[in-house]
């Protein structure tokens, strides 16, 4: 399979598990970076991502990252 046919599954597949709201997790630990937002929940979802990435979670901190988007 072509490498750039894997990437265009892979990201269509990324984008279906992103569709779904992610849970707002607790006892993820304390690790935090300065984000410029008004919205809290924004905020908290951007350091679930980052959290979540740290502990190689990629597909659930994907999730995050897009909720903090949104």
């Amino acid at each position: 399979m072509r490498r750039t046919t894997l990437l265009a599954l892979l990201s269509l597949a990324c984008l279906g598990v992103a569709q779904e709201r992610a849970p707002l997790l607790e006892g993820m630990g304390e690790h935090t970076f300065p984000v410029t937002t008004k919205s809290d929940e924004a905020r908290e979802y951007f350091n679930q991502g980052l959290v979540l990435s740290y502990g190689f979670n990629h597909e659930e901190s994907h999730r995050s990252f897009m909720w903090a988007t949104t």
